[in-house]
């Protein structure tokens, strides 16, 4: 089963996704982890971020490979990005460094921040922003891509997507420090425009799914608590 984690960015999801991985590997069932990052184009061809600067050949070909896991002994090699390349840039790391999964896999967790949106029409988007028309038509090829793999869903949602400039700031700092490679603080502010626009006016999660429940999580930011709704969707 592969199971969907959709939330803005430096919200939480990466670390709920390790500690759910780490929780079924340590019951004995076989999990592996998926990020929409690791479908990046490579640096020489992508702008980091919305629709249009993954590489949904790859996506399809990893997802319906980890689908067919289904047996002791099968085994493949999970994509991963090296957000530290290029100076915090990013680019997708060499292929003799992704890890390896063996089958059979009891789950799939697949997580992103913008996993499970779709497009809406035109005329909505233009009046919102121009500069999101391209995204917008760029989500056309998602769904077949990434949301038709996903059987169920965990979707957060936060209260201010103002949040998500702290949050990701918070990050690359974080990275520095630890001595990797990281986008400088005007790089991020850069990209703040233009993501907050994409979260604000979120197009609609079209997971088609109608069961759900919710929950109240938390997430740490500078200066607050921001409380958060967790939806999962059966």
């Amino acid at each position: 089963m592969q199971i969907g984690f959709s939330a803005p960015q430096g919200c939480g999801k990466t670390t709920l996704v390790f500690a759910l991985d780490y929780l079924f590997h340590n019951s004995g069932r076989k999990s592996a982890t998926i990020s929409i990052d690791d479908f990046y184009l490579t640096h020489d061809d992508q702008f980091r971020g919305n629709a249009g600067s993954h590489d949904l050949s790859l996506s399809v070909e990893t997802l319906t490979a980890l689908g067919k896991l289904t047996k002791e002994g099968m085994k493949m090699k999970l994509p991963r990005y090296d957000k530290s390349a290029y100076n915090g840039r990013g680019d997708r790391a060499d292929p003799s460094t992704w890890p390896e999964v063996e089958g059979p896999l009891t789950v799939v967790l697949f997580e992103g921040w913008m996993l499970g949106f779709k497009p809406v029409p035109a005329d909505v988007v233009k009046a919102i922003d121009p500069q999101l028309e391209i995204v917008n038509k760029n989500l056309e090829a998602y769904y077949d891509a990434w949301d038709k793999f996903v059987k169920s869903w965990i979707i957060i949602k936060i209260k201010d997507p103002s949040c998500v400039y702290e949050w990701r700031l918070q990050a690359e700092i974080q990275m520095r420090e630890a001595g990797n490679p990281g986008m400088t603080d005007e790089e991020v502010c850069n990209i703040r425009f233009i993501l907050l626009q994409v979260l604000s006016n979120r197009v609609p999660f079209g997971s088609g799914r109608v069961e759900s429940k919710r929950v109240q999580v938390k997430r740490e930011s500078y200066t607050d608590n921001i409380v958060a709704n967790m939806i999962i969707i059966f």
